[in-house]
């Protein structure tokens, strides 16, 4: 098994990886501090969105087949993180890979609801959300079909939300 385990790691392509690493930490850099610096890590976040882009015009998308299971959600959180002609360019992408067992399912509701909440729209999945001033309490943002929503969730593993 352990040589099953170290041909599976040595087929990652490490250049990817390697790049995948600086995205991940960029990523996170200023969202991770206690109070976000925005306009630092928006400014990374578009370095971040030139790096995604030349790995996907190079390799595809890199999926868990060419990084692995401890970077297949990178690329993903950093179109996220990017601005909405990005995230609607990458959601049927990201649908496939879903589809294809490439991605976990839960991604696809927190792109979807994200692009939903940027153009006004309402969300599907209950993923987006905002912290009341005080930090005292997480207020949803607009859900289309609050009936359906726990349905909705369902489908891609989300926990429900209490009615």
């Amino acid at each position: 098994m352990n040589e099953v385990c170290k041909n599976v790691f040595l087929s990652y392509n490490k250049n990817i990886v390697s790049q995948l690493k600086i995205l991940r930490e960029q990523d996170q850099r200023y969202r991770q501090a206690g109070k976000v610096d925005w306009p630092k890590q928006w400014a990374l976040d578009s370095i971040n969105q030139k790096m995604a882009m030349a790995i996907f015009d190079k390799y595809g998308y890199p999926n868990r087949s060419l990084v692995g299971v401890e970077f297949e959600s990178v690329f993903f959180y950093v179109i996220q993180h990017s601005n909405l002609a990005m995230m609607e360019k990458f959601l049927p992408i990201i649908k496939h890979e879903i589809d294809v067992n490439h991605l976990p399912k839960e991604h696809y509701p927190f792109i979807h609801d994200r692009i939903n909440l940027l153009k006004n729209l309402p969300q599907e999945y209950g993923t987006q959300f905002q912290v009341d001033p005080l930090g005292n309490e997480i207020l949803i943002n607009p859900i289309k079909d609050r009936k359906k929503l726990n349905e909705n969730s369902a489908k891609y593993f989300l926990k429900a939300l209490p009615d």
